[in-house]
């Protein structure tokens, strides 16, 4: 498959999904660098071992636990999920896997395949690692965050620009009750990262000079 390009406003805010997780800020990232965040997640929200096993699957082994999810999903379907049409995908999930760097470029390639190939896996699979990330910082785990562990998740990330954080929250949460639903979490980053709305509470706000 020849992967085409992003539409530009998509692109830009992959790019922006890329340079959150590059807490160095260098424009690569190692295994160790995924694992650095992962730990400062598991130290902030006192992880148990069970989550921590998990979000470590999540943020250092995510581009082949992608590969993975595409086997799965694919197994009694037709046509199955094309992995050998991924050649991005499989190359940043290998690097990944023996601490190797990967570049944004490389990074953004390996998600536009991801998103082009039909069915397209990632919708799927970003949800259920939002669905994660939404039960870290559902710390009382009543089904809602709280503006409070909303920023401390950015945190982890490296952001501490609490206005932008807090405008953010508060598009989610125009009823200023305080607190954000799980569907409406979900629903926000993966409007961000797939849909056109550049009105979108994440799209308005999550832009460079957050970082």
């Amino acid at each position: 498959m020849d992967c085409k390009p992003l539409n530009p406003f998509i692109e830009t805010k992959v790019r922006m999904w890329y340079r959150l997780h590059n807490k160095k800020r260098n424009g690569f990232m190692s295994r160790k660098d995924f694992i650095e965040m992962a730990d400062s997640f598991i130290a902030e929200f006192k992880l148990d071992a069970e989550m921590a096993h998990e979000i470590r699957s999540w943020l250092v082994d995510g581009w082949s636990g992608l590969i993975k999810f595409m086997k799965t999903i694919g197994e009694g379907t037709k046509p199955n999920i094309p992995i050998d049409k991924i050649p991005t995908v499989l190359m940043v999930a290998e690097k990944l896997s023996k601490d190797g760097t990967i570049t944004e470029d490389e990074y953004t390639k390996a998600y536009a395949e991801s998103l082009q190939i039909q069915p397209s896996p990632f919708p799927a699979c970003f949800s259920e690692m939002l669905s994660f990330f939404f039960k870290i910082f559902d710390t009382d785990k009543d089904g809602f965050v709280t503006e409070k562990d909303f920023a401390r998740g950015w945190r982890c990330f490296g952001i501490e620009n609490s206005k932008a954080v807090k405008a953010i929250f508060a598009e989610l949460d125009p009823s200023g009750t305080g607190k954000v639903d799980r569907d409406t979490y979900v629903g926000a980053w993966l409007e961000y990262m797939t849909g056109m709305d550049k009105n979108a509470p994440l799209a308005k706000y999550f832009t460079p000079d957050i970082l």
